[in-house]
């Protein structure tokens, strides 16, 4: 019997995963017929026909992978899309994996394993393309949908931040009067429609009532190691901030606030500082 090469035995079985037709004619014949699979090569015959000897256990195998795949997506879906996925199938884990099954089956079975906030865009493409045209999404369902995609967008790209745009560590007791706030290199303002604060605080669409709207937060990573926080921002606060941009002091900032607004300046420095501290901010 011909030894079989390793490496094109993973190939040959990531397409039976991959390709629908591939896999119902090996389950239905035997001696496998070659498919017009493009991928395959001269050769694979003989693994194609050994994979089809039992079928039972290529059934299982292959229906058992694809349900492990499901069921990790899903994960990587509940843990950073939680408010989409709790509205998308009213908080039904089938009905969620169902989803994640038919999103991974228009995608050959190429999971993403730990690019995460990847397979979370690409969700968010297969909910706009596949999902609205057929069904009635539930109320806030595109605030929500646009605020987590917003979030993960904004995680993906902190792997693709140069570390000098970080900027040093901030003394916490230091003085910022003379400094130029500006917004660190994965700081962003979020506008909403709606305020749903209290959902995003459970982390789930609870009984309490979406506020109204528009809902401004200020959503940031502090350094690439931590996590990302989330601040809602009034009016007043909002003016502050955009007027951090790298280009005054924070001084300059709190006087003009003073003399244009009626802003009492410390509470201006204090709030800018607040926010340096928790790393929304980088000083130059």
């Amino acid at each position: 019997m011909r030894q079989l090469d390793a490496a094109d035995c993973h190939r040959v079985w990531r397409e039976v995963i991959a390709d629908e037709r591939l896999f119902e004619a090996l389950l239905d014949r035997h001696p496998v017929p070659r498919p017009p699979v493009p991928l395959m090569r001269p050769g694979d015959d003989a693994i194609l026909e050994t994979l089809a000897a039992d079928t039972a256990a290529l059934r299982w195998n292959v229906l058992n992978l694809r349900f492990r795949a499901s069921l990790d997506t899903m994960l990587k879906l509940r843990r950073w899309m939680p408010l989409t996925t709790c509205l998308l199938t009213a908080g039904h884990d089938d009905w969620l994996q169902d989803l994640c099954y038919e999103y991974l089956s228009r995608h050959r079975w190429d999971d993403l394993g730990h690019r995460h906030f990847a397979e979370c865009r690409r969700f968010t493409a297969f909910i706009e393309d596949q999902v609205r045209g057929r069904r009635t999404l539930p109320d806030h369902f595109e605030t929500v949908l646009a605020y987590e995609a917003s979030v993960c967008a904004m995680l993906e790209e902190s792997a693709h931040v140069p570390d000098a745009a970080w900027g040093p560590e901030i003394d916490p007791g230091g003085p910022i009067g003379t400094r130029r706030p500006r917004p660190g290199p994965l700081t962003r303002l979020l506008e909403l429609p709606v305020d749903i604060t209290a959902w995003i605080t459970a982390g789930a669409p609870t009984e309490d009532e979406v506020g109204a709207g528009p809902l401004t937060l200020l959503a940031f990573v502090p350094r690439r190691e931590e996590t990302f926080w989330v601040i809602p921002l009034d009016a007043n606060q909002q003016l502050v901030f955009e007027r951090c941009s790298g280009r005054t002091t924070a001084d300059q900032i709190a006087g003009a606030l003073e003399r244009q607004a009626a802003f009492h300046a410390p509470d201006v420095l204090a709030l800018v500082g607040a926010w340096v501290r928790h790393g929304a901010l980088a000083l130059d």
